[in-house]
């Protein structure tokens, strides 16, 4: 039985509450069961959604993985109890494109001719599972052309190599768990033996370039770099290291630059197997089941096995392909990223062929230990990066290209900041003239426009100050007011370093007289309370605590017109606890009061307890008829009234339907009644 995880009951909530929107962006590392919470959200659909908004429409780029989507993922969610019919149509596969779930892909849509089948509003839900392909020509055309009632993207890596935003297809991300957390956290994912095997290098040119460049006889660009240092690849090496990481049956999987290169690893590897998309489907799906069986050891693959692939026992992957693209080099890796019984770790061997490959690499290491850096608990090791002592002097060649490269200054002003714990580094600093040089020249690049998104937002990741004259007392007050914005009150824990103390000394200063009338002025236009213990949080949970005594539970409808200021802060507890960011005390203290932090649940227990007090009604009177204004339970009367309502307007689900019709349910008005 599928027992889903707690980072997927969060995503499946946060894409359900944005039902409203209409829209919804899940972003979810590969190896962590995007499938199974696209299988939770349909399961959900099919069961509560009304009967003209029944049908459901999951698509992908890819006709291979179609088949296993259903048969492994959505039948085992589905289990017995949802009555529904699925279907797979792609070019070797036409069932019943009637079904209640349609599994398809946008080729069949566009030039398949399928999609002239279906009218706009045929679908209440769509799921595309690999949005990030959304912008390729023809593919939005064919999402935008259903005008369903919700619309869900799914992806790994929503950044797309051309900078085009998927997020004006799919609305914003209301779930993420990136690639770089999930490693970090080392609970759901395997870990990741990482080699940069080099073995193509001429050390001797290696030497000189460096000797070169640290006299400053000679500028280079990385491009020249890569033409004088990196040889040819070698083959019959290269399998000849591949096999003795084998070590056995260790299974693999080959990426290969193109079908030509699969062809000529293939002379080498004669027992490896070749997987490419010029191979017939009836084939191709032959040899993806045997590698699934343990059948076949060795695949060579180009593009068709970057995503969408499902391989759970892949523990070597082999990189022969150095791709600029940090998408497609996410998705590669992503193949044996899947924990198993019998599997703790993958082993990858990158044979690295250039010089952006290797700082892309290092660049993901980087990220990583800058979330161990933050608060995130249980950390373990997740990402471990082995390289041979040739790639030391190449990093410090790449390194030494220039003294005022960016990549090079940032990352002494991480040390830095690690060292002195803020990026303030001090004019003509003598420890480093270069790198207080180059601070001074970011913050005037943004100035006057010309530092990019992704250096800007690099940079404040680790804290940067664009204003160098701000006080420590508006540094602090700036990040308070990032603090409310994200948590929505300024009740900082005073174990929070930095922040936390600063806070604790604002409210004693302001005790004792000290704290200027111009400071207390800002505080309290951002609603700071003097004191801690009746905060902006303090005074809203007091309020649902007086909501739950005044109506029973704490289901504050959205938008509540007697207090929409409660009903909003109810909203932003669920989304901090889904983000991770809810601190234990006020879990906790949620938890005693009996908060919901899945609001659907509750819905679906409060229609369940109403449908049991409907039973008794009838086994006592034999109808069930209940008054409008029955004074034994006037909620249950309420609620038959609203579902004859619901029924006349087409809003009801089948299931629920069905249900009351066996109870011998009537939908028209009750005797006596006009």
């Amino acid at each position: 039985m599928f027992t889903p995880r707690d980072y997927q009951e969060a995503a499946f909530a946060a894409a359900l509450e944005a039902k409203e929107k209409e829209r919804a962006l899940i972003v979810l590392a590969s190896g962590l069961g995007k499938t199974f919470i696209a299988a939770m959200l349909v399961r959900w659909w099919l069961k509560h959604a009304p009967v003209n908004k029944r049908r459901v429409l999951f698509l992908m780029h890819l006709a291979d993985p179609l088949t296993d989507f259903r048969d492994d993922y959505f039948a085992p969610v589905f289990g017995d109890d949802i009555d529904a019919s699925m279907s797979v149509v792609n070019a070797s596969s036409k069932e019943d494109i009637d079904a209640d779930v349609l599994f398809t892909t946008f080729g069949m849509m566009r030039t398949g001719g399928l999609r002239s089948h279906f009218a706009p509003d045929e679908f209440g839900l769509v799921i595309v599972d690999e949005g990030h392909h959304v912008m390729a020509p023809g593919y939005r055309e064919v999402v935008e052309h259903f005008q369903c009632d919700l619309r869900i993207g799914m992806t790994a890596t929503p950044n797309r190599f051309d900078g085009k935003d998927i997020s004006t297809v799919f609305g914003e991300e209301v779930y993420s768990y990136p690639l770089e957390q999930a490693l970090t956290e080392g609970k759901w994912l395997t870990d990741v033996d990482y080699h940069l095997v080099v073995d193509n290098i001429d050390i001797r040119k290696l030497r000189k370039l460096l000797a070169d460049v640290r006299g400053g006889d000679r500028k280079i660009s990385r491009k020249s770099i890569d033409s004088t240092i990196f040889l040819t690849e070698y083959t019959k090496g290269v399998v000849k290291t591949v096999k003795k990481w084998q070590k056995g049956d260790k299974q693999t999987i080959v990426f290969c630059r193109t079908i030509h290169h699969i062809s000529q690893v293939h002379k080498y590897f004669p027992e490896a197997i070749p997987y490419h998309c010029k191979l017939a489907h009836g084939t191709r799906k032959a040899r993806y089941d045997a590698f699934k069986r343990g059948g076949i050891q060795t695949l060579l693959v180009v593009d068709t096995f970057n995503e969408a692939i499902d391989v759970p026992d892949a523990e070597l992957l082999v990189f022969l392909r150095a791709t600029d693209s940090e998408t497609v080099w996410r998705q590669q890796l992503g193949r044996g990223l899947r924990r198993t019984a019998r599997k703790r770790r993958v082993v990858v061997l990158d044979f690295v062929a250039n010089c952006e490959r290797l700082l892309m690499v290092r660049k993901f290491g980087d990220k990583i230990h800058f979330v161990r850096g933050t608060d995130v608990v249980n950390v373990t090791t997740g990402w471990k990066i082995d390289f041979a002592d040739e790639l030391v002097d190449v990093f410090a060649l790449l390194d030494e290209l220039s003294q005022d490269t960016w990549e090079c200054r940032f990352r002494e002003l991480v040390a830095y900041k690690a060292e002195h714990g803020d990026c303030m580094v001090p004019d003509r600093w003598p420890e480093n003239p270069y790198l207080a040089k180059w601070v001074s020249h970011q913050r005037g690049n943004r100035r006057v426009g010309t530092l990019n998104t992704e250096k800007i937002h690099r940079l404040e990741e680790v804290g940067f100050e664009w204003n160098p004259h701000l006080t420590a007392w508006e540094r602090r007050f700036r990040e308070l007011v990032a603090y409310k914005a994200e948590h929505g009150d300024c009740d900082v824990p005073s174990e929070r370093p930095g922040l936390g103390t600063w806070v604790a000394n604002q409210r004693s200063h302001y005790r004792k007289g000290i704290l200027s009338a111009e400071r207390i002025a800002k505080l309290e236009a951002l609603g700071f309370e003097w004191n801690p213990h009746l905060t902006a949080w303090e005074r809203r949970f007091r309020e649902l605590v007086a909501y739950k005594a005044e109506h029973g539970d704490c289901m504050v409808p959205d938008r509540w017109p007697e207090n929409p200021q409660l009903a909003q802060w109810v909203g932003t507890q669920r989304k901090s606890y889904r983000q991770r960011r809810l601190d234990t005390h006020k879990i906790r203290r949620l938890e005693e009061i009996g908060f919901e932090w899945n609001p659907m649940r509750k819905v679906l227990e409060l229609w369940e307890r109403r449908f049991s007090d409907l039973i008794a009604f009838k086994n006592q009177r034999g109808h069930c008829n209940v008054p409008a204004e029955w004074s034994k339970n006037p909620q249950l009367g309420k609620w038959v009234s609203n579902q004859r309502g619901n029924y006349k307007r087409g809003t009801l689900s089948a299931e629920r339907i069905k249900k009351l019709e066996a109870l011998g349910f009537k939908w028209g008005k009750p005797p006596g009644k006009k």
